[in-house]
């Protein structure tokens, strides 16, 4: 049986529902869900073993074999990843909701998760029923998931209520990245959590300096800097200074190939040293926390960890 619990994050995204950067886009993208892939050796998670990992990535990348990864070979690596996440989340959903249906009624209410969640941490079913049906909903180590989880589940609703969810809206609760729906919503968070001003677009001030809506301390200037690049370079697609709702919702999407394309032309661009258009070895190992991102010393997170 698969992970009951969702995710904390769209997967593979460059912004978190917090509206932080996700320091690890660049690693989720190259090396996906190391979990349900097989390319890779079985390595321990520390930073001399993302090394490695990025080794294997090369070479599986190089598709012709001449000891360089061009653009294209690139951007068919990333694809073919993000494509394969989606695959692999696809799996297993109806198994799944029909676990999780323990009355075979259709839909899977709230209690029914709750005390599937419970027994999968370990609870007596006895324990797990009493816990569900209380306002608690769980133990003190719990709670704050659940809580999260609870407002999600109204956000999985297509209704938009607290009420039982039929096998569409699961998925919508377990992989929102695979939802319009839910790609929308995030989409308007977001707008809503930066536009100060409340009309209806986000300027690179608004994005750069959120401590007026939501973050409780000033950003430091290497995160202001990080922040304003990405702005200008990817969110603000159409280079006009704003970033609206359509905007948003295609940065956030993973399956927006476009964004893709231009992420493999930027770490070409930051990293092919000697101008040739392509990346050697040599480059990718001398750029390896571009790649892998800025904390890749923090090498337990994996795949579904930012969000």
């Amino acid at each position: 049986m698969g992970d009951l619990q969702p995710p904390d994050h769209m997967d593979a995204v460059k912004l978190e529902q917090d509206g932080d950067l996700n320091l690890h886009y660049r690693k989720e993208l190259l090396l996906g869900n190391l979990k349900h892939h097989d390319e890779f050796d079985s390595l321990s998670n520390n930073a001399d073993n993302d090394i490695s990992k990025l080794k294997q990535v090369f070479f599986l990348a190089d598709i012709n074999n001449d000891s360089y990864v061009d653009a294209e070979e690139l951007n068919k690596w990333i694809v073919g990843k993000v494509q394969g996440h989606l695959k692999d989340s696809d799996e297993g959903n109806e198994e799944i909701f029909n676990h999780l249906d323990t009355d075979h009624d259709g839909n899977v209410t709230w209690t029914e998760f709750n005390i599937h969640f419970l027994l999968a941490k370990g609870y007596s079913l006895e324990k797990a029923v009493r816990l569900s049906s209380s306002s608690r909903g769980g133990v003190d180590d719990d709670k704050e998931s659940l809580i999260r989880y609870r407002f999600r589940w109204v956000d999985a609703d297509e209704e938009g209520e607290f009420g039982a969810l039929n096998l569409r809206e699961l998925i919508n609760f377990r992989h929102p990245e695979q939802s319009p729906l839910m790609i929308q919503k995030m989409a308007l968070d977001l707008l809503e959590k930066f536009d100060m001003d409340e009309d209806g677009v986000i300027t690179e001030y608004e994005f750069v300096n959120p401590t007026y809506r939501f973050q409780p301390e000033e950003l430091d200037e290497e995160t202001k800097k990080q922040r304003s690049l990405e702005f200008k370079n990817s969110i603000d697609q159409n280079r006009d200074g704003v970033v609206n709702l359509e905007e948003l919702k295609l940065y956030v999407d993973p399956r927006n190939l476009n964004r893709i394309l231009s992420e493999t032309q930027n770490l070409i661009l930051m990293s092919d040293e000697d101008g040739d258009g392509r990346l050697s070895l040599a480059e990718v190992l001398e750029n390896s926390e571009l790649f892998l991102g800025s904390k890749m010393i923090d090498a337990s997170r994996n795949f579904h960890d930012e969000f």
